[in-house]
């Protein structure tokens, strides 16, 4: 169907060519695009199923890898899925763990990125000291009761990734 055509006859009358030939490029599988020799379809699907998850996880990792506004985020997120503490954890407060952890909030770090206020400068308005997501969650002296009775003690000294 597609031989005697040539690649702006099929961009126009075929678009969804153009994104399944991208697709097989991206897999690396460019030489089964062009021969169409496979082993199944089985095969093909799950190969190309994997193939664009690994992709996804590469970029994934490599996103918040050269990302100055998920540090905190680093530290807790080392895997891709769904952590295993979440299953386990209310409702309610997955959203707000959620919402915290993705900086999806209205603490100063994050809206002072909003209106460009440079990192340094994005001050906890009670302490007077670098309000990012570590501060608030283990030194503000605003969330300190809310810290006693939801954090065990052991939790709250930092260590480094790096550190074990």
């Amino acid at each position: 169907m597609c031989q005697n055509l040539n690649d702006n006859t099929l961009k126009a009358k075929y678009p969804w060519y153009f994104v399944l030939k991208s697709i097989f490029i991206q897999c690396g599988l460019f030489e089964v695009w062009r021969t169409h020799n496979y082993p199944n379809a089985k095969w093909l699907k799950l190969s190309i199923k994997q193939k664009l998850r690994d992709l996804f996880i590469n970029e994934w990792f490599s996103s918040i890898e050269n990302s100055n506004n998920v540090l905190f985020y680093r530290i807790f997120k080392t895997n891709f899925g769904l952590e295993p503490y979440l299953k386990n954890t209310p409702t309610s407060l997955v959203y707000y763990t959620i919402k915290f952890r993705t900086r999806n909030h209205r603490l100063h770090i994050e809206t002072g990125n909003w209106i460009r206020t440079t990192q340094n400068e994005r001050v906890c308005l009670n302490c007077n000291k670098l309000g990012d997501d570590y501060h608030y969650l283990f030194e503000c002296l605003i969330f300190d009761n809310e810290r006693k009775d939801l954090i065990k003690r052991y939790y709250m000294y930092y260590r480094s990734p790096c550190t074990y």
